[in-house]
């Protein structure tokens, strides 16, 4: 007897594993930049999937941090939410730039987010 009635859902399956084990490693490093540098959400029902909100650190600003970030090759947004739009910024991670990640879309993110914090004067 076999696990899988058909070939076609066994590749399924693993294709499914696959994009998990990614996307459990996008939500490390996520998580990672939250603890380094922002906030992390209290509970995981307040928790975006596809999509981070990070709160400015004080002192920066999103006039002199978002075009630095642009500047960099890395496309993000500004807050949305009418109270306190101007503390946050958004990062999406969706599609190819979280199922695929030999494409380095995650990693090139990070990276000039920090430098571009840091081109700002931000220090730990």
């Amino acid at each position: 007897m076999t696990l899988y009635k058909r070939e076609e859902e066994k590749k399924k399956v693993n294709s499914t594993e696959t994009i998990i084990f990614q996307g459990a490693h996008i939500l490390i490093i996520i998580t990672y930049l939250f603890i380094y540098f922002f906030k992390v959400p209290l509970n995981r029902s307040m928790a975006a999937n596809g999509m981070t909100a990070l709160y400015y650190p004080s002192g920066i600003a999103a006039t002199s941090l978002l075009p630095k970030i642009t500047g960099g090759g890395v496309v993000v947004a500004g807050g949305l939410h009418p109270d306190i739009a101007t503390q946050y910024f958004r990062v999406g991670h969706m599609n190819i730039s979280a199922t695929n990640l030999d494409n380095g879309h995650l990693d090139k993110t990070i990276k000039v987010i920090i430098a571009s914090l840091n081109e700002c004067g931000y220090s730990q």
